[in-house]
């Protein structure tokens, strides 16, 4: 379901700050329990801050005090995991190959187009394949 026009999400994207400012994680290479059945490796996320989350709020209509924008560099992606939330996620860019997502270990959402949302309980199982060009950028809204 698109959610964004690709003018949106550019100006997302393009809003985001650079790495090592305030706002982004340190989880490039740290390991977060999530349970004990399930392990959390999102390389690269940045919360989104007041500004950024009052425009995305009134885009998308989904208000919410946490949201996050993934950044997946060449090479990385996401081990399989549940997130904490429900949630709306969000692809931001399409000038990557790879980087799939990958929900119960075996379904492939690929062919989504920049703005599309897709919707998935905190229970699912989910990966993203690794980047092989480019940087993947996606938006994940707690619901």
């Amino acid at each position: 379901t698109n959610i964004l026009s690709t003018e949106q999400c550019s100006q997302i994207v393009n809003w985001i700050p650079d790495e090592g400012t305030d706002g982004w994680t340190g989880l490039v290479h740290d390991k977060q329990e999530v349970s004990l059945e399930y392990i959390e490796y999102i390389p690269r996320r940045y919360r989104c801050d007041t500004e950024m989350k009052e425009y995305i709020s009134e885009q998308t209509g989904f208000p919410s005090p946490i949201m996050w924008i993934c950044k997946y560099l060449e090479g990385e992606g996401c081990e399989t995991h549940v997130d904490v939330n429900n949630v709306v996620n969000i692809k931001l860019n399409d000038d990557y190959t790879g980087g799939d997502l990958i929900l119960k270990d075996r379904f492939p959402i690929s062919e989504l187009s920049v703005g599309d949302a897709v919707v998935f309980n905190k229970t699912l199982r989910h990966k993203v394949k690794p980047v092989t060009t480019g940087v993947r950028y996606s938006l994940v809204i707690a619901i």
